[in-house]
């Protein structure tokens, strides 16, 4: 899901700013980038947020990973399973 969204936001900002040249290209004069700002720059910025927020979601697994790992660890810490065949002090002696 992270993945999808990185990609469609890019995909956006690379529409938007394709869109843009085709406008510049077609018109005769720069008055036509002033007209259609109002409508690419929030375009952009959705695009950005959206690849944003999917590579929060990234990290934010990576984050949950680690934290089962560290869960793991933590648990084998504090109970700890005998070994097979390790003598225990109460049958040492």
């Amino acid at each position: 899901m992270a993945k999808i969204l990185q990609i469609i936001g890019v995909l956006i900002v690379l529409a938007v700013l394709i869109a843009l040249l085709f406008l510049v290209a077609i018109g005769s004069s720069a008055s036509v980038l002033f007209v259609a700002l109002p409508w690419a720059i929030p375009s952009i910025v959705c695009g950005i947020l959206i690849a944003a927020f999917g590579s929060m979601l990234e990290q934010l697994v990576a984050i949950r990973l680690t934290a089962e790992k560290q869960t793991a660890i933590l648990e084998e810490i504090a109970h700890p399973q005998p070994r097979m065949g390790a003598v225990s002090r109460s049958d040492r002696g």
